[in-house]
């Protein structure tokens, strides 16, 4: 499928930063965001939760970081680990 989005400035300088941030084309960045979006059911939260992530939130009690920034950095990680992926396979499928 092929869309085209008329966004608001804002909306697209903040993808182009996120994505330069994780060095992937803002084109797959926002794929990604869609795929999450999607996977959630639009709440912003997983639908299943895997025990072992949960569970080790406790671990990070002492450090003087807030819950947001555990979670800013996991979800910065998480598309660090797609965009990734899905060069890997990219790049797989056009051998």
């Amino acid at each position: 499928m092929t869309l085209t989005l008329d966004l608001p400035e804002e909306i697209t300088t903040g993808l182009e930063a996120k994505a330069a941030r994780l060095g992937v084309p803002v084109e797959r960045f926002a794929v990604g965001v869609l795929r999450r979006e999607v996977e959630t059911g639009g709440n912003g939260a997983a639908t299943a939760i895997p025990h072992r992530r949960a569970s080790g939130f406790g671990k990070f009690a002492h450090l003087k970081i807030s819950s947001a920034d555990v979670h800013r950095d996991r979800r910065e990680e998480v598309e660090r680990d797609e965009a990734a992926f899905t060069s890997r396979t990219a790049k797989g499928a056009a051998a």
